[in-house]
């Protein structure tokens, strides 16, 4: 009931289309493997194990990777400038077919001996692990390539802090005050720093240290040519089997066969999470998917999620968005409770982070207006597919009520309930806290401040979740004059003379811009509009917005509309959200219509971004976002949690059940 990842021929073989494919693993732990199909690394994030020092925030780059010579051919993919040139290798020559189905694996032929090589990570196994098949017992030899480094920056003139220890005959390397154990089957040598190697042609190259390393993705989006460098530590030889092992490890192992029941033990669980009644292959394959962004909370042992693979880490917004989808509509119950309590935890003056910080000593950032909003729409989810009232009683009550009494009498960014039309309020023309969230030193690209028309729906759905809530707990409902507010004000401020949603409103402005946001105020599952008013939202955004991948943030016709997010972090920055594509808007446009015209095709819908998800960019996953114009090419986070999320919950909730 999965289908696999496959790649082959001449597909395989083109360099400039594979640097846009991108496969990952991860081990619920914020760790992650990820590369090309053509075993190259094309952005700064590639590397064998990306490890996360404090889950799931700190990564580094704890094993760069692993380039195998078999016969004489080195397998290596990379491109660097050497004196000036620019030089490419090309081991995927041969290369004939790659694979995703669950791991990794890339499958060479070298006179026609098959050598296949397979990658491998467990859930909650603090390791990566690499399997070697081959049709002779002839020698291969690998090189172990580290270039440690945070997984953010690059380390162009190689400084490397590192200690490497031998004890019965096993390797440990200590980084950032940690031991990684190296256990492998073949013969495992430190290497020289003078050593040569000798390639097939018989020319010389001292390959102990590679610096000038080029990463074509910085180059082709973002017109940056950062460079990078690794350096060969240790070599091994495998000879004299078909079959052989290499793990790096944190965790102590028994030893290298460790390897096996990790594999073992991970397909197994990754079958386990296939909703075995649904025939619909790619809705498990979703399902599949959707485990790769639940992380463990290292600071209080709990669960969250991450926001996107490879550099975003826990958004707050992201998570609650993401969470009917990825949790709920699996089944995850028990890790929903975690990551609702997780969250709870942090809840300060009535406001959850919006996001993280890279690092443990780092306060949590609170910039953001509809995380929390989000929180209530998590919780109706919930409790919509658990029943699970005593939990949200215990647990939950106390908090949703404190984040009311902030909201109404006013908390941090000047977020505050106007008392004269019950209408929520927030920031000034310096803040970002709408997930319009870009600031460019110091300009907010997209302010959204003062009343913004999804946040206002948001807050409506905050007080209808929690006055059902306080109707089944037989609790007091306080806030009965501020929602009889709201529903006198929020079409009369809103709605304007052409028949659809203002994006927002200050005290001096109205913004008209059309912009997807509307559509919330269809989509979420207490609405307040007229019947009229919702066919009108519907049908602008559809009209204007609506492309084969999901909502643009603003409509070409704007003159602020950009199409195409690449180029510097000031373009790519303005482009955010002036026109690009946001795949995990298609959930709700879906909802929306569903409730103004009824039962619609979600295949026609979702047609695109299916194909997108086997054979583009995060391959077996869903970008974070595409061009605003045709061909609408998958950009930002090549796997983001709320567009798998999104995709997922639609697919679940209008209960798809064809293949």
């Amino acid at each position: 009931m999965r289908e696999k990842i496959e790649i082959s021929g001449e597909n395989l073989r083109n360099f400039q289309s594979n640097i846009y494919k991108e496969y990952l693993l991860t081990n619920g732990m914020g760790s992650f493997s990820s590369g090309n199909p053509n075993g190259n690394y094309s952005r700064q994030y590639h590397g064998l194990f990306v490890r996360s020092y404090n889950s799931p925030i700190n990564r580094y780059m704890a094993l760069y990777k692993l380039e195998e010579t078999f016969r004489g051919r080195n397998l290596g993919v990379y491109k660097k400038i050497e004196g000036g040139k620019e030089i490419l290798k090309r081991g995927d020559n041969y290369l004939y077919r790659f694979t995703q189905a669950p791991f990794p694996k890339f499958e060479y032929n070298i006179e026609n001996i098959a050598l296949e090589k397979e990658i491998i990570m467990g859930n909650m196994r603090d390791a990566v692990g690499v399997k070697y098949y081959v049709d002779s017992i002839e020698e291969i030899v690998v090189d172990l390539f580290m270039n440690f480094r945070d997984s953010h920056n690059l380390n162009e003139e190689l400084v490397l802090d590192y200690e490497i220890e031998s004890e019965d005959g096993i390797y440990s390397i200590s980084l950032n005050g940690e031991k990684m154990y190296l256990y492998t089957d073949g013969n495992i040598e430190l290497v020289k720093s003078e050593e040569e190697t000798e390639n097939f042609f018989g020319e010389k190259e001292n390959e102990v240290t590679r610096k000038g390393i080029v990463y074509d993705l910085a180059i082709e989006d973002r017109g940056e040519k950062s460079l990078d460098s690794c350096k060969r530590v240790f070599k091994i030889k495998f000879k004299g089997k078909n079959e052989y092992n290499f793990i790096a490890s944190y965790e102590k192992l028994n030893s290298y066969r460790d390897l096996d029941l990790i594999r073992y033990n991970e397909i197994k669980r990754l079958e386990e999470l296939l909703d075995k009644e649904n025939s619909n292959v790619f809705y498990n394959n979703l399902r599949v998917s959707a485990d790769k962004f639940i992380t463990l909370k290292k600071m209080n042992e709990g669960r969250t999620i991450v926001a996107g693979y490879p550099w975003f880490n826990d958004w707050g917004r992201d998570t609650m968005i993401a969470f009917t989808g990825l949790v709920l509509c699996t089944e995850r119950y028990d890790e929903a409770k975690l990551i609702l309590k997780t969250f709870k935890e942090y809840c300060d003056k009535g406001m959850l982070p919006n996001n993280f910080p890279d690092s443990e000593d780092a306060t949590p950032a609170y910039n953001t207006i509809d995380g929390t909003l989000w929180y209530f729409y998590g919780v109706h989810k919930y409790l919509e597919y658990t029943k699970d009232y005593k939990f949200v009683q215990e647990e939950l009550f106390e908090t949703l009520e404190d984040i009311l009494e902030w909201h109404i009498k006013g908390t941090r960014y000047n977020i505050q309930v106007d008392k004269k039309d019950g209408l929520l309020s927030g920031g000034d023309e310096k803040t970002q806290l709408t997930w319009m969230d870009v600031k460019y030193k110091g300009y907010a690209v997209t302010p959204r401040w003062g009343k913004a028309v999804e946040i206002n729906a948001l807050w409506y759905n905050a007080l209808k979740i929690f006055q059902d809530i306080c109707i089944k707990f037989r609790k007091e409902f306080k806030y009965t004059e501020y929602l009889e507010l709201f529903e006198k004000n929020f079409e009369k401020t809103f709605l304007n003379e052409e028949g659809y949603l203002n994006d927002y409103v200050t005290p001096n402005d109205i913004n008209k811009q059309i912009r997807p946001n509307q559509i919330f105020a269809v989509s979420l599952p207490y609405r307040i509009l007229s019947k009229t008013t919702e066919k009108k939202v519907v049908d602008i955004v559809k009209e204007k917005l609506l492309t084969p991948y999901g909502l643009k943030s603003l409509e070409n016709e704007d003159k602020d509309f950009i199409g195409e997010y690449r180029g510097n972090l000031y373009k790519r920055d303005i482009a955010y959200h002036q026109g690009t594509v946001w795949s995990w808007l298609i959930g709700h446009f879906i909802d929306a219509y569903t409730n103004v015209y009824g039962e619609i095709n979600i295949d026609k819908y979702l047609k695109y971004l299916k194909d997108h998800y086997y054979l583009d960019a995060g391959l077996g996953s869903i970008s974070e976002i595409f061009d605003g114009e045709e061909p609408y090419r998958g950009k930002g986070c090549y796997a983001q949690a709320w567009s798998i999320g999104e995709v997922l919950r639609v697919y679940k909730e209008k209960n798809i059940k064809n293949k």
